[in-house]
């Protein structure tokens, strides 16, 4: 790995977990995020009819709150968009974003919470938005993803065209240790290999239980592995 981007990396972790075991919890409701943590302008983005699909989980903004090292900031309308991993934000007609970043703990938009975690993304050490699914003596993550879709050339023979579209992703699942970024699940053989201390016992859970890559198996896996741990 390129020694800078490792250092560079080693300071964002260390930064991730200085400023978030320092957070403070007090509402600051009536007070503008904007004054606390960095926001970048953005023009709202009008999707054009003949676009299918949505690069959000949520089409309409939804009153949340986000949980800063600085303290917790009520009804703000937000909303979440799965293509550029960011929050999108309304204030005073302003059209914001918030991206990940080691201040920003959490953001709770209607039904969902999003956790700010560290990982690699194309090899360079980031922060990015996932739902937390298990968090005891191991966390799991879920990271999930929107891509678009380019309209293709219309070729002389068709009579249709193809439009451009936005395509929910497979959902790719992170495990993460304390002090350590969160590191993508391949399989789940290889999963079971990072616990040398059960390995044995989880390799009899799985096969007994036919465990896969899928949600609701690996919240069981890792659940029935904190269990091993008591």
């Amino acid at each position: 790995m390129n020694t800078r981007l490792f250092n560079m990396g080693l300071v964002i972790l260390s930064l991730f977990f200085t400023l978030q075991s320092k957070a403070q919890f007090d509402a600051m409701n009536g007070k503008s995020i904007t004054d606390f943590i960095s926001i970048k302008n953005s023009e709202a983005f009008v999707k054009s009819s003949d676009i299918e699909g949505s690069p959000y989980a949520s089409d309409s903004f939804k009153l949340g709150k986000v949980h800063t090292t600085k303290g917790v900031f009520n009804g703000v309308s937000l909303r979440y968009d799965l293509v550029n991993d960011w929050i999108e934000y309304l204030e005073k007609g302003k059209h914001l974003i918030l991206t990940a970043e080691p201040s920003i703990i959490k953001v709770e938009i209607d039904t969902i919470t999003l956790y700010t975690q560290p990982f690699y993304k194309e090899g360079k050490l980031t922060l990015g938005f996932f739902k937390m699914l298990f968090d005891k003596n191991i966390i799991l993550l879920k990271h999930q993803s929107v891509k678009f879709n380019e309209k293709p050339p219309v070729k002389a023979v068709e009579l249709t065209s193809v439009p451009a579209s936005f395509t929910p992703e497979s959902d790719r699942f992170f495990i993460r240790f304390s002090n350590m970024e969160a590191k993508p699940i391949f399989s789940v053989k290889k999963l079971v290999s990072t616990f040398p201390d059960h390995e044995k016992e989880l390799t009899s859970f799985v096969k007994r239980k036919n465990i896969k890559l899928n949600q609701d198996d690996l919240i069981s896996l890792v659940t029935y592995y904190s269990k091993l741990k008591e």
